[in-house]
């Protein structure tokens, strides 16, 4: 190996050099004393780089050591990555067979074989002789009664005997004589009260109970029943409030007839005589007895009564209650029956006629649907409607509580919907 050293410097690059960090003094000039250093001064500016000087000349070689001892070895190196199998060789030839190997353990015992057939029954022995009869024991004494068993479950009820053929009792006594009307027994004009109502005064119920207190037995009038009194007196100069009347096939009217009843209307009695609301009016008498719809709910006025007998009466609500499940309009009669004796379930029609000032509870209370003369379900008072079959507005012929049915019911304020959920708990109006 050749070893490089620096190149040589002449004695007068030397003495340049020397002179380069340190000025020749002056000649001939006496050293005077050495003044206070100054201030630094900045910093000048970085000269160019010089030029690069010619190269020295190349040392001399020197003679080769000797080659030293060998070092230690070192750690082994990491292992490289496996190799590439090499192909399959040859399939050696087949060895010479083995020693026969030694028996192997015996076996789990197998399962039973089937029974074999019953062998033919031997020959019946002689019989032995019959042993001597024993004494009789001593009676012993009688013991404690037990308690009482528990009484066994009623047994299923036999079938039902056939139909009794008794003889026809007696024929009852004859009626009383009707009246030859065809609704109401007969029509009468009570009078006007002296309070004044808007037409949010609490429904037809509590017209009824005003009317009542102001003249006894009397009840607030509907427009026929009104202009078959053939009365006399000179309505308020307000006016006074009156219900409409219903024909026999559903129509609002009013006019007097006797096929005419009282109407379950809505939008021509204040929202059933519930709102003072701008969205409805109320019917009402004016001067000179005539009728119309135009009165204002928000007015007072006085109430119409009147005191014509009823052909049907309102017995009450039941005290028990029931969903729209009670088991069929037979259950509900039997409900009536029980707690009003001669009463049944009430219909819409035969409801209203009865003028009743009961109140009604906030739930309301389950009553049936009427038919008109038309055959459509009805919910007014026309005496010539009757009970409907109907089963869509009746939960199903009152056998359900399902959602999909709404029962008849009598609102508080004595108005009916056929909103009625099946599932309510309600009491069951009932007539006579």
């Amino acid at each position: 190996m050749t070893t490089r050293f620096p190149p040589r410097l002449s004695r007068y690059s030397l003495v340049l050099a020397l002179a380069g960090l340190q000025g020749i003094a002056g000649c001939g000039a006496e050293e005077g004393p050495e003044g206070p250093t100054g201030a630094q001064g900045p910093a000048g500016e970085t000269g160019p780089t010089g030029p690069q000087g010619p190269q020295g000349i190349p040392g001399e070689a020197t003679a080769q050591g000797a080659t030293g001892p060998t070092g230690p070895e070192g750690p082994p190196g990491l292992q490289g990555p496996q190799g590439i199998p090499g192909p399959t060789g040859a399939q050696g030839l087949s060895g010479a067979p083995g020693a026969p190997g030694l028996p192997g353990a015996t076996g789990a015992q197998g399962a039973a074989g089937p029974t074999g057939p019953t062998g033919a029954a031997g020959a019946t022995g002689a019989t032995g002789a019959t042993g001597a009869t024993g004494a009789a024991g001593a009676a012993g004494a009688t013991g404690a009664t037990g308690p009482a068993g528990v009484a066994g479950a009623t047994g299923p009820a036999g079938p039902t005997g056939p139909a009794g053929s008794g003889a026809p009792g007696p024929q009852g006594p004859a009626g009383p004589p009707g009246s030859g009307a065809h609704s109401e027994d007969d029509w009468g004009f009570a009078g006007f009260t002296v309070a004044t109502f808007a037409g949010n005064f609490g429904g037809r119920t509590a017209a009824h109970a005003a009317c009542g207190a102001a003249f006894a037995g009397a009840h607030f009038c509907h427009a026929s029943e009104y202009l078959l009194s053939n009365s006399a007196t000179e309505p308020p100069a307000g006016g006074a409030w009156i219900d409409p009347s219903v024909a026999p096939d559903g129509s609002t009217v009013y006019s007097g007839g006797p096929q005419f009843g009282r109407d379950n209307n809505f939008s021509y009695a204040c929202n059933g005589w519930m709102t003072t609301s701008t969205s409805y009016y109320g019917t009402m008498v004016g001067p000179g007895g005539n009728i119309n719809a135009l009165g204002t709910c928000s007015g007072t006025r006085s109430l119409a009564c009147c005191n014509g007998a009823p052909g049907t009466t309102f017995a009450g609500l039941s005290s028990t209650t029931h969903t729209g499940n009670f088991g069929g309009r037979t259950a509900a009669h039997g409900v009536c029956a029980a707690q009003f004796p001669g009463s049944h379930f009430c219909h819409a029609s035969e409801y209203i006629r009865a003028q009743s000032a009961t109140t009604i509870p906030t739930e309301g209370a389950w009553i049936d649907v009427s038919v008109s003369v038309t055959g459509d379900s009805s919910y007014s008072g026309s005496p010539s409607a009757g009970r409907d079959g109907n089963y869509s507005y009746a939960c199903n012929g009152w056998m359900t509580t399902s959602t999909s049915y709404y029962g008849t019911m009598i609102q508080p304020g004595g108005n009916i919907n056929a909103l009625g959920a099946c599932g309510t708990q309600r009491r069951i109006a009932c007539c006579q």
